[in-house]
């Protein structure tokens, strides 16, 4: 997977030039999520990221926590929520916008 990352930010000469520094932050920041991506997919069973949760339904409080302004029905999701497994207990509560 690494191959994959630093081809995509040694390709382009211009960007290298005119963003270096804040690309090398960037390509540590991807790398450390693919690697965590990875490491919960390959537990058994692997860890479940909430996809479910849609714009307008009802604001879900067991599972998410608002972002920067309550409301009955969600506005968007900035980060879902994890479960241990589908349908598994709740690891972590993802943060959603109220409206």
């Amino acid at each position: 997977m690494r191959y994959g990352v630093n081809l995509a930010f040694t390709e382009n000469d211009e960007m290298q030039n005119k963003y270096g520094r804040m690309m090398v932050s960037c390509k540590t920041y991807i790398e450390e999520c693919v690697k965590l991506c990875w490491l919960m997919q390959i537990q058994t069973p692997p860890v479940c990221i909430d996809l479910k949760t849609a714009k307008s339904q009802a604001f879900p409080k067991d599972t998410y926590r608002e972002f920067t302004s309550k409301g009955k029905h969600i506005a968007f999701v900035v980060w879902p929520a994890l479960f241990l497994h589908d349908s598994g207990p709740l690891l972590v509560k993802g943060v959603a916008q109220g409206k």
